[in-house]
């Protein structure tokens, strides 16, 4: 990129025609992040007042990016208690992630990923099992936004490659 004129005012450049072209893969990956990247998750849990056998309450699990939603429907009678799981990578690094566990010895994930910070995970897997023992608790919401994440890393990208873009576009117009 070459400055070509400057004043106090503007400044003017020249950057070869193919410089938008190298930085739209820079710019697609950026839309893709935030598109896929960050996520809402909520947990909320309702017990009728009056239980029977068939009406025992449900969870239900949603995980909400941009583009979609996905909702998992869990009987309260399947669910037996959250944990926080801990895993080690190659690096021998400690990710945490809260499990639902279930009747059936099955494990339902709160979120699709795991953190390497602990967190506030043991306080959620807490909420989660009071409610499950306190069969006076009616509702239980519990929300976990992530979605800053995605825009961050996903904004940083589509910034990057926007600016020669705009640049191309503005010198165009310069021209006229």
């Amino acid at each position: 990129m070459n400055q070509v004129k400057a004043s106090s005012r503007s400044l003017m450049l020249n950057m070869p025609w193919f410089m938008p072209i190298l930085t739209l893969p820079v710019l697609v990956l950026g839309v893709f992040s935030i598109a896929t990247m960050g996520q809402l998750t909520s947990l909320k849990c309702d017990r009728p007042n009056f239980p029977t056998l068939s009406t025992q309450g449900t969870c239900q699990l949603t995980a909400t990016q941009l583009l979609e939603s996905k909702t998992t429907v869990i009987p309260l009678s399947d669910l037996r208690q959250a944990t926080v799981a801990t895993r080690s990578n190659k690096q021998r690094k400690r990710t945490y992630q809260v499990m639902l566990q279930t009747k059936y010895g099955g494990e339902i994930p709160l979120t699709t990923y795991s953190s390497s910070g602990l967190g506030n995970y043991p306080a959620i897997a807490k909420q989660i099992n009071d409610f499950l023992k306190n069969s006076q608790q009616a509702t239980l919401l519990i929300q976990q936004d992530d979605r800053w994440f995605g825009y961050l890393v996903g904004g940083v990208f589509t910034l990057v490659g926007l600016i020669p873009w705009v640049i191309a576009v503005l010198s165009v117009l310069r021209r006229r």
